[in-house]
C-alpha cells in the first residue's frame, strides 16, 4: 500500500503517512475539503485544525519559512493573501495532526503486545485511541520542554502590554547582569583580605627568531647577546597566623639564578632573610631594634577586625539578590514603551525581532530614584548588612553604635527624597531600542542621550552572528568595531574591523573567546590585532607608519576564579618577534615556619653578621648562570669572587664602609644614620650594630 500523496510505502493497516502525514484515505473526497498540504479536513475529525495558536507559534517562533498556499484557499476559491492566514491555520493544523497519527501509529506497533497483559492474573486491554492520546500528550510535551522558552515569550509578547512586555525581557537580562556583577563583587572583597591571603605573580619576556636576531645585530658592536632567550621575574606574597612571607626570584632562559625569601613573625616580633643561591641560612632581625616599631597585639587586633568585616559583608548570594532587586524595582517604573516587528540586520546576518523603544524623561527618572531610595529605609536586608559590619568595625571605631549609624543611614535617606521631591531632576531624555529575538533573548541595544548615540548590537542566526559596537558623539569622531562569526555556547570565534569616521584602523581576530567569563572579569580566549590592510594609504602621512603593517599583536588569555594569566606576543612577517607573559594566581595564605637552630643567624652586632658571611658560597648562583647559558665571562667573574672569599682570613680587612654596603641592601642604614661613616679613623662601637 502507498502513500497517494507522496507515493510512500504505507504498512497494512496505518492511518497515516509516516512521512507526510497524509491520511490513508485522503483519495477519498466525498464530503471532505483539501487542505493545504495535500491532507483532508473534516467538521469534527482529528484533522480539523482547532489551534490557531499552534499556527503563529511555528510561523512566528521557531523560523518556519511562510508557507504557500495555492491558488485558492482551502475555503472555497480565494485569491491568495485574503485568506493566507486561515489557510496556513489549517496547513499547521494538518501537518500536527498528521504527525500525531504518524506517532500514534508507531506507538501502537511498539506497544502492540501491552493491549493484552496481566497483571495479578487479570487481562488489562489497551485500545488504539489511548495509545494515539497518550503519543499526541508526549509530542506536546516534547514541544513544550525544547521551546519552552519561544513559547513563553511568545505569549508575554502577544498578550502583554509593551510596557509588561519590556519588564519581562528586561528582568532576564538584569538577573544575568547581577550575577556578572556579583562575581567582580567577590573578586574585589578577597581583594581586601589580609588575614589569610596569598598572592602570587610572574613576568616573563620571550625572544622568537625575529627577536633572537634582531639581538644578534648587537654582535656588530663587540656585544654578544646571543645567549638571552628569556628573561623574567616571580615571586609571591602571603598573610596567614600573623605571620607575613614574601618571596621573589629572577629567571634567566627559564632557569632561576638569584631568589630570595622574607618572613615577618609579628609573635615574636622578628623578620628573617635568605638567599639561597648565595647563603643557606637566614638571617634573623629584631624589628625593635631595627626600628620598626611593630605591636603583636594591634596586629593581631587588625586581623581580627578584618576577618570580622569580611564575614561581616553580603555574600555572592545577598549581594546579587540586592542587585536584582533595585534593578528590578527601577524597571517597575518605565511607562512610556512602543512596541514593534522589524528585521535587525549586522554584517549580513538578518533576524526578524521585535523593537521595543523605551523613552526615560525626566519625571520617569525621578520616580525610578523615589522608588529605590523608599525601598532603602524599609529594607531589612540593608538593616541587617549595615548594622553587622558596623558593629564587626567597632574595634577602628569603638564610638560608633550600629543602631545609630543604621540612623544616620536612614536620615540621609531621608533628605535625598526630600531634595528629589524639592529640586527634581535635571537630565536629557534617554531614548533606548532594545531589539528581542523570539526566546525573549535581548540582542541589541541603542541608546540615544543628548546627542549621543550607542549601539551594541549582536543578531544570531543559527551559529553565525553579527556584531557591532559603535559609538557616535554629538560633535562626530564616530568610532565603530563591527565583524562577524560564529558562536558555540559562550565562546566565540571571528574577524572584526575597528574603524573611525569610516576609516578602517585594525584588523581585529578573535577566537575561542568566552562570552560569560569576559563579562565577569575573566578574558579567557585569543585576540590578534593587526594594522588594517587599507592602512597603508596614510603611510604617506604618517612617516615610519608602513614599517608596522606586516606587525600583529596577539594576546593569548586563560583564566578562573583567582587565577589569571595573558601572553603578549608580537609577530613579523608571521614570524615571531617575542612576547611578554604575566600571570597572577591569588589564595588562601600559605603556612610558614619561623627558621630555627643553625639555620638561621640572629644578628645582634657585626660579630653575628660575620659569621653569616662565613657561610657566602657563590657556587649555586655559579652553577644556575651556567645552566642558563650565561656568558663565560660573568660565569668565571663569579667563580673568582667565590675564591677570594676563601681566601680571605680575615674578613675585617674588608673595613667597616663595606660593611656598611651589605647592611644597607637589609635597610638597616635607616636605623643607624646617626653613625659617622665618613669618620674613617673611627670604628662604630658594636652597640651601634
Amino acid at each position: 500500500m502507498f502513500c497517494k500523496n507522496c507515493g510512500n510505502d504505507l504498512k497494512d493497516g496505518a492511518a497515516f503517512c509516516p512521512k507526510c502525514g497524509t491520511p490513508v484515505n485522503a483519495g477519498d473526497t466525498t464530503g471532505k475539503e483539501k487542505s493545504v498540504t495535500g491532507g483532508t479536513t473534516e467538521g469534527n475529525n482529528r484533522n480539523s485544525g482547532s489551534a490557531p495558536f499552534i499556527t503563529s507559534i511555528a510561523d512566528m517562533e521557531f523560523g518556519a519559512a511562510p508557507r504557500k498556499s495555492g491558488n485558492t484557499s482551502a475555503a472555497g476559491g480565494e485569491k491568495n493573501g485574503k485568506s493566507s492566514g486561515n489557510a496556513a491555520i489549517r496547513q499547521a493544523a494538518g501537518f500536527l495532526t498528521g504527525k500525531l497519527g504518524t506517532i500514534a501509529d508507531h506507538a501502537t506497533a511498539v506497544l502492540g503486545k501491552l493491549q493484552g497483559f496481566s497483571v495479578g492474573g487479570k487481562k488489562i486491554v489497551l485500545s488504539q485511541n489511548l495509545l494515539i492520546l497518550a503519543a499526541a500528550v508526549v509530542l506536546v510535551l516534547v514541544i513544550g520542554i525544547a521551546n519552552g522558552a519561544r513559547i513563553s515569550n511568545f505569549f508575554h509578547r502577544t498578550f502583554s502590554s509593551p510596557e509588561k512586555y519590556y519588564q519581562y525581557v528586561e528582568k532576564k537580562a538584569v538577573k544575568e547582569l547581577s550575577g556578572n556583577l556579583a562575581e567582580w563583587y567577590v573578586e574585589g572583597l578577597d581583594m581586601l583580605n589580609f588575614y589569610d591571603r596569598r598572592v602570587e605573580g610572574k613576568l616573563t619576556v620571550e625572544l622568537g627568531k625575529e627577536g633572537e636576531e634582531f639581538l644578534g645585530l648587537l654582535g656588530l658592536v663587540g656585544l654578544d647577546m646571543s645567549w638571552l632567550k628569556s628573561a623574567g621575574i616571580s615571586g609571591g606574597m602571603s598573610v596567614k597566623n600573623g605571620r607575613v612571607s614574601m618571596d621573589m626570584a629572577a629567571v634567566l632562559n627559564k632557569n632561576n639564578i638569584l631568589s630570595g625569601n622574607m618572613l615577618v613573625d609579628m609573635d615574636s616580633e622578628s623578620v628573617y632573610v635568605q638567599i639561597p643561591e648565595i647563603n643557606k641560612k637566614y638571617l634573623g632581625f629584631d624589628l625593635e631594634e631595627m626600628g620598626q616599631q611593630v605591636d603583636p597585639e594591634e596586629w593581631a587586633d587588625m586581623q581580627s577586625i578584618n576577618r570580622q568585616l569580611m564575614e561581616a559583608m553580603p555574600n555572592k548570594a545577598k549581594f546579587q539578590k540586592l542587585l536584582t532587586r533595585y534593578f528590578n524595582l527601577a524597571l517597575g517604573c518605565v511607562e512610556d514603551v512602543k512596541k514593534s516587528s522589524t528585521t535587525l540586520k549586522v554584517e549580513g546576518i538578518q533576524v526578524k525581532c521585535t523593537e521595543l523603544k523605551v523613552t526615560i524623561d525626566a519625571d520617569t527618572m525621578q520616580d525610578m530614584m523615589r522608588v529605590v531610595l523608599e525601598k532603602m529605609l524599609a529594607d531589612k536586608d540593608i538593616k541587617t548588612i549595615l548594622t553587622e559590619v558596623v558593629r564587626a568595625g567597632e574595634g577602628i571605631n569603638g564610638d560608633m553604635d550600629p543602631m545609630d549609624a543604621y540612623e544616620e543611614f536612614q536620615e540621609s535617606v531621608e533628605e535625598m527624597l526630600e531634595d528629589l521631591d524639592r529640586y527634581g531632576v535635571d537630565m536629557d531624555k534617554i531614548v533606548m531600542k532594545v531589539y528581542v529575538n523570539g526566546k525573549g533573548e535581548i540582542i541589541g541595544r541603542k541608546l540615544d542621550v543628548e546627542g549621543t548615540s550607542i549601539s551594541i548590537l549582536m543578531p544570531q542566526k543559527g551559529s553565525k552572528f553579527g556584531y557591532e559596537l559603535s559609538c557616535k558623539p554629538r560633535y562626530g569622531g564616530d568610532i565603530k568595531l563591527s565583524g562577524s562569526g560564529r558562536r558555540s555556547g559562550d565562546t566565540i570565534s571571528g574577524d572584526f574591523q575597528l574603524r573611525y569616521n569610516g576609516a578602517s584602523l585594525l584588523d581585529v581576530s578573535v577566537k575561542k573567546l568566552n562570552l560569560k567569563k569576559l563579562k565577569q572579569g575573566r578574558p579567557d580566549g585569543r585576540l590578534e590585532i593587526q594594522l588594517a590592510s587599507k592602512i597603508g594609504e596614510l603611510g604617506r602621512y604618517i612617516p615610519g607608519l608602513s614599517v608596522l603593517e606586516d606587525m600583529a599583536l596577539t594576546a593569548d588569555m586563560k583564566s578562573s576564579k583567582g587565577s589569571y594569566q595573558c601572553t603578549l606576543g608580537i609577530t613579523y612577517d608571521e614570524e615571531k618577534v617575542g612576547s611578554i607573559g604575566a600571570s597572577i594566581q591569588t589564595g588562601k595564605g600559605s603556612k610558614a615556619s619561623v627558621p630555627k637552630g643553625k639555620s638561621v643567624v640572629l644578628v645582634e652586632d657585626t660579630d653575628d653578621f660575620l659569621e653569616w658571611t662565613e657561610g657566602i658560597d657563590l657556587r649555586g648562583m655559579t652553577k644556575a648562570l651556567e645552566k642558563a647559558d650565561a656568558p663565560d665571562e660573568i660565569v668565571e667573574a663569579l667563580e673568582e669572587a667565590d675564591e677570594l672569599l676563601e681566601d680571605l682570613d680575615d674578613l675585617d680587612s674588608i673595613g667597616i664602609p663595606s660593611l656598611w654596603g651589605i647592611w644597607s641592601l637589609f635597610g638597616m642604614h635607616e636605623t643607624y644614620m646617626d653613625i659617622n661613616i665618613l669618620d674613617m679613623d673611627a670604628a662604630a662601637p658594636a652597640e651601634a650594630w
